[in-house]
């Protein structure tokens, strides 16, 4: 290399003065040519051997200002690189629009990786936590955050929805959000595991659960279950292994059926008032007065289902205020006729037990006295008839009676002694 410098220099214009200028300038071109090729063949060859060892480790270990480099190809790949006292810059990108970069100081290392679609990741590192990112042109990201004491993850996109993981060594948090601030909650730690939607709370303890909003459940299972009001006052109880239920409180149940059932004992039903229902042993017992809670209104008993025995001490009570009845009429002798053609008689019941006869009248016959009188229920209410069957009203052939001894008696009064 020493002798092509030595070319160079042997061969470096001179001029005496008389030369044209066109002859200068041609000369100098000449020689800037042969210098630019012996730089690039130089450049080309230099390495290690063409320098001095001792020099080039005194230069390289009192290096000072920062260093800078960039290298492009004629495709568009393009790798920068700066490195300075404070840390070393590097980036890489090409004609595609893929970007990568790495950024370390003495105290942080951050690397990210772009492309044309709008996709990035990222990660940051430091002695005491590592956090990565994930996002794309839709909006969407992801973060995952870790320490020595806990990780903590992020989701979000961009509707605004958002759900994070939290995770320590005595528990977790997981929350997830929409725009329209709606939130749910879940927490657990040794102790205990909690659930919020928007204000409403379960928490599950060693102690119970704990429900802040309504409950709905398919069973609820244990030995006593205990209803409690607002004022944590006890509003219910219910022993599952007893044979009774306790009401502190009044309680609606609401359902197309119900059934109350005990395995032994009675239930009971019962107001401060000093009215109560009882069932047990086969018997329905009720302390009060059993009324209709519409006067005229309901039966007591159906013709498919009727009460075999009715005991009372004073008899039944009809109905018989003139301020309930129109169309009074006391003409009975109409009557006279169909009177004429009742036919009692005696008879044993078909389902009876006892084997004793009774008294009254065929239903039927009582029909055929009817028609033969030219009437019809419309006329005669004591006759009574539904599908399956037909029955009577015996108080109303009471009045018939009533008149038909009337009757006789003013005919015995005109009979001479």
């Amino acid at each position: 290399m020493p002798s092509n410098w030595l070319y160079i220099d042997t061969n470096f214009p001179t001029f005496t003065g008389e030369e044209e200028t066109e002859e200068k300038v041609s000369s100098i071109q000449n020689y800037l040519f042969m210098l630019v090729e012996q730089l690039r063949y130089s450049l080309r060859n230099l390495d290690m051997k063409n320098m001095n060892q001792a020099a080039v480790e005194r230069f390289t270990g009192t290096i000072t200002e920062p260093i800078y480099g960039r290298i492009e190809d004629a495709e568009g790949n393009i790798t920068q690189l700066g490195i300075t006292a404070q840390g070393l810059a590097a980036k890489i990108s090409d004609a595609e629009g893929n970007i990568a970069s790495l950024q370390v100081t003495a105290t942080q290392l951050a690397s990210q990786i772009s492309d044309a679609n709008g996709n990035i990741s990222q990660l940051q590192q430091t002695a005491s936590s590592i956090m990565s990112t994930v996002s794309n042109q839709a909006g969407q990201i992801s973060q995952l955050w870790q320490t020595a004491t806990g990780i903590q993850s992020t989701v979000t996109n961009q509707a605004g929805q958002i759900s994070v993981l939290q995770q320590r060594a005595d528990g977790f948090q997981m929350v997830v959000a929409d725009q329209n601030a709606n939130i749910s909650a879940i927490r657990q730690s040794v102790n205990s595991i909690s659930f919020n939607v928007n204000g409403s709370s379960l928490e599950l303890t060693k102690d119970g659960v704990t429900v802040s909003e309504t409950l709905q459940a398919a069973a609820l299972i244990g030995n006593m279950i205990e209803l409690r009001d607002d004022w944590d006052r006890t509003a219910a109880i219910f022993y599952l292994t007893g044979a009774s239920s306790t009401l502190g409180r009044k309680m609606a149940v609401w359902s197309d059926a119900i059934q109350l059932s005990t395995w032994a004992g009675d239930i009971y039903l019962s107001a401060g008032s000093g009215g109560a229902l009882q069932v047990g042993g086969s018997e329905v017992q009720i302390t009060g007065e059993l009324i209709p809670n519409r006067a005229d209104s309901y039966n007591c008993g159906t013709y498919a289902f009727p009460w075999r025995d009715v005991y009372s001490t004073d008899g039944t009570i009809s109905s018989s205020d003139r301020n309930g009845k129109k169309d009074v009429d006391y003409d009975m002798g109409k009557y006279s006729g169909l009177f004429d053609r009742l036919r009692p008689c005696s008879f044993l019941r078909v389902n009876g037990t006892s084997g004793r006869r009774h008294h009254g009248f065929i239903a039927q016959e009582v029909r055929e006295a009817m028609e033969a009188e030219g009437m019809s229920g419309m006329d005669f209410a004591g006759y009574v008839e539904w599908d399956g069957g037909c029955g009577l009203r015996y108080e109303e052939i009471i009045a018939m009676l009533v008149y038909e001894v009337q009757e006789l008696k003013k005919t015995s009064r005109v009979i001479p002694a």
